[in-house]
């Protein structure tokens, strides 16, 4: 973008933000934008990003249809259920609420994005697990659908993460292809990337700052009218390559951080201290902020996005990125070991043993199982003889891993407890009652869910990410 059409975005991005309701402010600069109440608006993809937000948009008075290719998504929003599982405050109740009153529907339709003003484009963007490169196959066929239904002057917003100079070598070109359109002039072409979390999705949509990613004026008008709707806090305007820049820097700088904190972790489990005590000291120190080992990362974001990030790059070679990658990677596979040190010490060989596997959600208190670190852990487990229940409140099934909803059930006949992901209703189980139901009696903390010596103290053999030898 020219250092000009930069100095004016940015001013009237000032203009915006001078005004204390950002919804009065936007009126006069967005004559374009339909009224609050006329709004259509179509969301591509109804998953942890696109189900928040057509329900909070639809929470604005808009007319919203979210487009899914799931037909059990599109049945239960259009019954007013929200088909995510897991705790996720508001969110049940707004999706019941939008759809009782009409403004909220769904469908697997694409041309029900023909009346849109805005369509927003919610769809995974994973990397490919060998090459670790950008796979854009859902992106690909979302816009293929979509883009020939879009009318003139629709705004499109692409909340979807992606590698930098993807909106300009990828996006821009696929949209104009399909719709026969030209950004710029008959499109208006945004790049808003999510900043969600599960378990908190409505509060960050409406709470956190946006970047918004704009080659134009009239596209930036026209996304900030749109995302004033229902965010309540900044939002930072900049061009397209530098939003892809900021959110993928911003993962990856978090799995930096992890990675800092498993690797004090494997420090601290040699030298017999315990890593969670190292923390807490080490954030008494000003200007420090160690980040919680544990049994891996998981999520939709962080594994692949430092991937994405570092992608483009031709002539820098990145090697903290990659490398913070590879420690985060390990963590599910010392996991595994911990369990097979801890059923030697409980007098059991793994192979032939059966481990109870608690947690498969990446995240606790939610369904979420994208990335998993309780896959590859899982994996390596069954690469050395084990045999491995799972149990976890929330997550469902999926192929090869069998879920089981009763906890008793899963520990039945157990030689060791491995815990994966820290459920609240992991820390209130009876342990006492459940060791009774166990063949031999071991348990594995990869989220700092017990204490060690009140676990020894009930028999247990214990052993931890981070921990030494109770």
């Amino acid at each position: 973008m020219a250092p000009a059409a930069t100095k004016a975005l940015c001013a009237l991005a000032r203009r915006v933000r001078s005004f204390s309701n950002s919804h009065i402010a936007l009126k006069p600069l967005c004559a374009a934008v339909p009224s609050e109440r006329s709004v259509k608006v179509a969301v591509v993809g109804l998953g942890y990003v696109g189900l928040p937000l057509a329900a909070a948009v639809a929470a604005t008075g808009a007319n919203v249809v979210g487009i899914d290719i799931d037909p059990e998504k599109v049945e239960s929003v259009n019954a007013g259920r929200s088909p995510l599982r897991g705790h996720e405050p508001g969110l049940d109740d707004l999706v019941r609420e939008q759809v009782a009153k009409g403004r909220l529907r769904a469908s697997m339709d694409p041309k029900t994005a023909s009346s849109a003003d805005v369509v927003a484009v919610c769809v995974e963007t994973p990397i490919d697990p060998a090459t670790h490169d950008p796979s854009y196959k859902a992106l690909k066929v979302a816009i293929a659908e979509v883009g020939p239904h879009l009318k003139s002057g629709a705004l499109v917003s692409i909340e979807s993460t992606l590698a930098p100079g993807t909106m300009d070598g990828f996006v821009r070109p696929a949209l104009e292809r399909a719709s026969r359109r030209t950004v710029g002039r008959d499109l208006h072409l945004v790049h808003c990337p999510e900043r969600l979390t599960a378990g908190k999705l409505l509060h960050h949509l409406t709470e956190l700052p946006r970047v918004l990613g704009a080659n134009d004026r009239p596209a930036l008008r026209k996304g900030l009218a749109f995302y004033a709707r229902f965010v309540k806090a900044e939002i930072h305007p900049t061009d397209w390559t530098t939003a892809e820049v900021v959110k993928t820097a911003e993962n990856a700088y978090w799995d930096v951080q992890i990675a800092f904190a498993n690797e004090v972790a494997l420090i601290s489990e040699e030298l017999g201290v315990d890593a969670y005590r190292v923390r807490e000291l080490v954030n008494t120190c000003p200007y420090r902020m160690m980040l919680i080992p544990g049994a891996g990362v998981g999520g939709h974001c962080i594994p692949k996005d430092p991937w994405l990030l570092v992608s483009p790059a031709v002539q820098t070679k990145p090697e903290l990125i990659p490398t913070a990658r590879e420690v985060n990677d390990f963590m599910p596979r010392r996991m595994a070991r911990l369990v097979e040190e801890a059923l030697a010490a409980a007098g059991r060989k793994i192979k032939g043993a059966r481990v109870a596997v608690l947690g498969f959600a990446y995240r606790e208190n939610t369904d979420d199982t994208r990335n998993t670190p309780a896959k590859p852990m899982i994996q390596e487990l069954r690469r050395r003889g084990a045999d491995v229940a799972i149990h976890d409140p929330f997550a469902r099934s999926e192929r090869g891993y069998a879920v089981l909803r009763d906890v008793k059930a899963a520990l039945r006949g157990a030689d060791c407890v491995a815990i994966v992901t820290a459920h609240d209703a992991y820390r209130t189980l009876d342990l006492k009652t459940l060791r009774r139901g166990m063949r031999h009696h071991a348990i594995v903390d990869g989220r700092n869910v017990y204490a060690g010596p009140d676990i020894v103290k009930m028999g247990f053999v214990y052993r931890g990410i981070g921990k030494g030898q109770f």
